[in-house]
């Protein structure tokens, strides 16, 4: 399913916008140190913040968009509550093709911790224990 925006919120196209409809308005060209630039130039910035926001809000009312307690309020309409969060796990088995006329050294066991800090990623680090079979 294709990325969708409610409303635009790439700040050159407000910003080609803006500029273009303060020129028409003034029936002149606006140079770069021109008052009347600045302002718009200042209004762009405010406008693609408070679209991003709305758009985000938007977003949030569709159930793909939706996290925290949106998420949790949009399951409640339908009668759903989340799963409380449990560790994950994984089994890998592996398999030898031939006989080894050798012994199996000892496999070292790998966790991995990821690191977030909302929902940013900021780092990971890696835990070895040795196991015997």
């Amino acid at each position: 399913m294709a990325d969708f925006d409610f409303v635009e919120t790439d700040s050159a196209k407000i910003y080609t916008a803006i500029i273009g409809n303060l020129m028409d308005y003034c029936n002149e060209a606006l140079y770069p140190g021109d008052e009347r630039r600045i302002f718009g130039e200042g209004l762009v910035m405010v406008l693609t913040a408070l679209y991003s926001e709305f758009n985000d809000a938007m977003k949030q009312r569709t159930l793909r968009y939706a996290r925290g307690e949106v998420l949790d309020a949009i399951g409640e309409r339908y009668g759903v509550k989340r799963s409380s969060p449990t560790q994950a796990s994984a089994v890998f088995r592996f398999s030898c093709h031939r006989c080894q006329s050798t012994p199996i050294p000892s496999l070292p066991k790998v966790l991995l911790s990821l690191f977030f800090l909302g929902q940013f990623f900021i780092g990971y680090k890696f835990f070895h224990k040795k196991l015997l079979f």
